[in-house]
């Protein structure tokens, strides 16, 4: 077989060499025989002169292109469909054996079939010389590897999926890392991450006798920017704060957000007068700033500042007396450095206890925010009940489910705001006439009128005798339609409506229609839901709609204490604790949920009122663990609350019943 292959090659380079006479061009210059020891290879094989004309194809060739010998002798190979050379980029390799007389050896290239179909090709290109060392042709070799490469490509395309996915991953565990280490609101670092830093740069600044200061701030006021504007643009006031942090700190020393407003930084190297001048920068700086919407909004902020004192000191407690200056900052009239000194120590903050009583003296919470008196609250449901027992049943189911429906919506001190707000909704009712009060059918056009006038006095009953203008806000905007549009506008003023406001009607609406009436009976809770979608957008937040939907389809009823064995002084003083847990489970203050649970454990084993007992004290351990985890204490006194105001039912009781009760 060799010989034949050598003997056919021999011929063609005696074609080639005699190439002057016209006649020997045709395939028929190849001996029969020769031409059969060709095809017998199983790879493609053509001989191309120095024209790049094929002289010579074997049936390999043919078959793997799908091309006749008539339509491949005497064509130029250039003219063959081929997509390109893998491996070369300008020439192909025949046309490199032809001009510079070397041997071109496995080059890949790509040739398109009838029909689109692509085959790959490993090519060697051998020239054909002559004496004179001239290359008159080229015999070239073809072997179809296409399996072979459409498993490489696959293979490199899965390897590359694979890359990208490690790199996917990379980028998440990376992500994962930063959310574990860092406040996703202002990417400020959290506690944790912060102290695995702290105690570091203290130990190298003890081992070295070196510097090291700690500023505590804390917006002033940051609480009235959310009810003033809401929780977004709170949001936005933490989170450009955090900015001039990091900007002006730089890579001076870790940031991080320590709970709610408030923000600690560690400066390495800084004694007490440098960190001062950094304090009054970070002050200036964020007394500078401006925004978009609400133009008027104005920051301050008020920071304490500390050094470290001796070699045995930790972090925990630099940052107490930096947290003691923040405290005698805002006691000096807020918007200030105070710098950790004798005269502090006289500032000192006062213990949980003292602010617990305080709070019950003055009518005014921790933070010195006047409370809502519940003992007002109280007063008013009654003098409702007494009228129309009806409509103060209602507000007490209406509170239930604003209650419910605001978890994971409102904070527990807005919810408070909310729950007092729908038990006093319809307190003008008081002055409706009998006539039209308990009309058996439904009211006219004229004597709603007359109702909605008598709103208008609740509303001015409840400015007149709480202070409270978040309270008076929910209230004054509950039957403003959400759709509405005032005069001139052109977008409904809905979305600026009080976020509780919006709750507040549609909780009201649904009792309403699920209540009977003398002149109907209640509707389902399905045809409830499908009438408050029917006016979303109209008379109802749409987005708000569908979360009462959710939750109140899934609610299931709560255990509930016995209201007719509680004395109502007793519900009083279980009532008057519900707006002090809420604000301090908003303020993370473990200690005053101490004193509170312990308060109303007494005060409920004394009654005998046993499932508040028992959670109260579960509140009191847990806050008591420093390993507690805050989710656990959120819990706790997420059941804590739920019990105390399932005791406030007993207020709708008629005043015979309420003194039989207390009896």
């Amino acid at each position: 077989m060799l010989v034949s292959i050598f003997a056919c090659v021999g011929l063609v380079i005696a074609y080639l060499i005699g190439r002057q006479h016209p006649s020997s061009r045709s395939l028929g210059i190849v001996p029969q025989r020769v031409q059969q020891a060709l095809n017998t290879l199983t790879e493609g094989l053509l001989v191309i002169d120095e024209e790049e004309r094929i002289v010579v194809a074997n049936e390999a060739f043919t078959t793997t292109t799908g091309l006749t010998q008539e339509q491949l002798i005497g064509e130029r190979m250039s003219r063959l469909p081929w997509v390109g050379c893998v491996s070369l980029k300008d020439s192909s390799p025949w046309e490199l054996a032809l001009r510079e007389g070397t041997a071109m050896t496995n080059q890949l290239m790509l040739f398109e079939r009838a029909g689109g179909e692509r085959r790959y090709l490993l090519i060697n290109c051998s020239p054909i010389v002559e004496l004179n060392r001239e290359a008159h042709g080229v015999l070239a070799t073809f072997r179809d590897v296409t399996d072979v490469e459409l498993k490489r490509v696959e293979m490199e395309r899965s390897l590359a999926m694979m890359r990208t996915y490690r790199d996917q991953l990379s980028h998440q565990n990376c992500e994962l890392q930063r959310l574990a280490s860092h406040d996703p609101l202002t990417g400020c670092m959290n506690r944790r991450a912060f102290f695995c830093e702290v105690q570091p740069i203290l130990g190298e600044a003890q081992l070295e006798n070196a510097d090291v200061a700690c500023l505590m701030i804390d917006s002033d006021h940051f609480k009235q920017i959310n009810d003033t504007h809401g929780h977004g643009v709170g949001d936005e006031v933490l989170r450009r704060i955090a900015a001039v942090l990091r900007d002006t700190i730089a890579t001076a020393g870790p940031v991080c957000r320590y709970g709610g407003e408030e923000f600690c930084v560690i400066l390495p190297g800084k004694n007490l007068e440098s960190a001062r001048v950094i304090a009054e920068q970070l002050r200036v700086a964020i007394e500078s700033l401006r925004f978009e919407e609400p133009s008027q909004l104005r920051l301050t902020v008020s920071i304490g500042v500390s050094q470290r004192c001796d070699e045995a000191e930790n972090g925990v407690a630099m940052i107490h007396r930096a947290d003691q200056c923040l405290y005698a900052a805002k006691q000096r009239g807020r918007n200030q450095v105070v710098l950790d000194d004798a005269s502090v120590a006289s500032e000192a903050i006062p213990s949980a206890e003292s602010q617990v009583t305080a709070s019950s003296k003055t009518g005014r919470d921790f933070d010195g925010e006047r409370m809502i008196p519940f003992e007002a609250v109280t007063a008013l449901v009654s003098a409702l009940a007494y009228r129309d027992r009806g409509t103060a049943e209602h507000s007490r189911r209406v509170a239930d489910l604003c209650v419910l429906v605001a978890t994971n919506v409102l904070d527990y001190r807005s919810t408070y705001v909310l729950e007092t707000a729908a038990m006093l909704h319809d307190i003008g009712k008081i002055g409706v006439p009998d006539q039209i009060l308990f009309k058996p059918g439904p009211l006219s056009r004229d004597e709603w009128k007359l109702i909605r006038q008598y709103d208008r006095v609740g509303t001015g009953i409840i400015a007149g005798t709480f202070n409270c203008d978040e309270l008076n806000e929910v209230v004054k905007c509950l039957h403003t339609p959400f759709g509405y549009r005032a005069s001139g506008a052109t977008q409904a003023c809905g979305p600026s409506l009080p976020l509780a406001a919006r709750l507040l009607a549609i909780a009201d609406s649904y009792d309403s229609m699920r209540t009977d009436r003398s002149y109907r009976k209640g509707r389902s809770h399905d045809d409830c839901i499908t009438e408050l979608r029917r006016y979303a957008g109209i008379q109802f937040d749409p987005e708000l709609v569908e979360h009462f939907a959710k939750v109140v389809s899934q609610h299931h009823e709560p255990k509930c204490v016995t209201s007719g064995a509680i004395p109502a002084q007793t519900a009083m003083q279980i009532g008057m604790q519900i707006e002090r847990l809420a604000r301090a489970i908003d303020a993370k203050d473990t200690v005053g949920l101490r004193i509170l649970s312990d308060q109303l454990a007494t005060m409920a084993r004394e009654n005998r009122i046993d499932a508040i007992a028992v959670a109260a004290s579960k509140l009191h351990a847990a806050a008591e663990d420093e390993n507690s985890q805050w989710m656990r204490l959120l819990d706790d006194t997420q059941v804590l609350l739920g019990l105390c105001r399932a005791t406030q039912h007993v207020f709708l009781a008629t005043p015979t019943n309420r003194v039989a009760a207390e009896s």
